[in-house]
């Protein structure tokens, strides 16, 4: 009985208690007109509101909109350049700033600042802030990486962000879901760029050689990376660019099986021969994931007197490691030029004898 009481006594106080800082009015005395007299700030937390009384005003109630807050975590603070109004909940929270603007000689808002702790894996983490004075946002983020199954921090961001004049009287918490909105989509756009260069192999190199000078370019998405599943995804694309003194000519492949294997490249691999005394650019590349034990394929984009080629050959490899090409897994090869079509068979077949040329073991 005793006991049962003391745990009423406990809960009553601790009701009453939450319920006198609830409703607790904060006020500040801090001159913001600068006129060596201090005004006053309040924050109503009985009506969720803000108010301010200038000296220079004759103390004249300026008040904002009503807003929602978190009852105990929220107030108000002095800052070198006014005052700011607090609003931490669990996970996230921000922060809005305001000064008085001596020209229009209001309270103006000046700045906001928020951070997020995001869902259990803290994907979206991290902290932002505008400075409306000059109209620059800055955020440090970052996000989880699923394949790699950790946190990653991202660069920081700063960019120029243009939120509309708000004075104290028009504020409300709605001026601030503005800005997280914002923040939101930036954020998502970042995260999109770098996943995008995380999942993107790039190789530039100039050939400098008897038939003249030509810049290749080749990207993959969604590369195969051999040890370091998955082997598959929704998209993987190569694209190939030549440029030289002829043209610039490009070249897309959106391989259709990225469901069941994805495409390898190895940079070293590519090459620049001399076919019939014009260079010609191979570009070999394979492929991870599902495959039997003695099939192996190979794909190439070849660029021959500036046009792009795309051949796809199939080999079968023994036991012993012996492979040779199935000319019924060949295709595009019949399209060559004679004299690319003989040089690049050739080629193909003295490069792919083994069973390890092909990067799938």
């Amino acid at each position: 009985m005793k006991f049962s009481l003391l745990i009423g006594i406990t809960i009553f106080i601790s009701l009453n208690t939450y319920a006198s800082l609830s409703d607790k009015t904060d006020t500040l005395h801090i001159d913001l007109d600068k006129d060596s007299i201090k005004d006053i700030v309040i924050f109503d937390r009985k009506y969720a509101t803000l108010i301010c009384k200038l000296s220079t005003q004759k103390f004249k109630t300026i008040t904002s909109e009503d807003f929602e807050f978190e009852r105990v975590s929220s107030g108000i603070n002095a800052t070198k350049r006014g005052f700011e109004f607090v609003n931490n909940n669990m996970r996230a929270g921000y922060r809005s700033e305001f000064a008085y603007d001596k020209t229009t000689k209001k309270i103006q808002l000046i700045s906001m600042k928020r951070y997020e702790l995001g869902p259990a894996n803290n994907d979206g983490s991290g902290e932002s802030s505008i400075d409306m004075l000059i109209n620059t946002y800055q955020g440090s983020w970052n996000y989880y990486d699923d394949q790699k199954d950790k946190l990653i921090k991202m660069p920081l961001i700063r960019q120029k962000m243009v939120l509309p004049i708000t004075y104290l009287s028009a504020y409300n918490d709605a001026v601030f879901f503005k800005f997280q909105d914002l923040c939101v989509k930036i954020f998502g756009q970042h995260k999109a760029e770098l996943l995008r260069k995380n999942k993107t192999q790039t190789f530039k190199k100039t050939f400098i050689n008897p038939v003249g000078k030509n810049t290749l370019e080749v990207e993959v998405f969604n590369p195969c990376r051999l040890n370091d599943p998955p082997f598959d995804a929704e998209l993987c694309t190569i694209a190939a660019r030549l440029i030289n003194d002829k043209g610039d000519v490009k070249f897309f492949y959106d391989y259709p099986d990225a469901k069941m294997s994805l495409i390898y490249l190895d940079p070293k691999e590519i090459t620049m021969q001399k076919v019939n005394e014009s260079g010609t650019v191979l570009i070999p590349f394979y492929y991870c994931g599902n495959s039997e034990d003695y099939e192996r394929k190979v794909s190439y984009i070849i660029f021959y007197k500036n046009l792009p080629y795309l051949c796809h050959l199939g080999y079968d490899c023994q036991y012993s490691g012996d492979c040779k090409l199935q000319p019924e897994q060949v295709s595009g090869v019949n399209i060559l030029p004679l004299v690319l079509q003989k040089y690049f068979l050739q080629y193909a077949n003295a490069k792919h004898r083994q069973k390890e040329s092909f990067h799938q073991d």
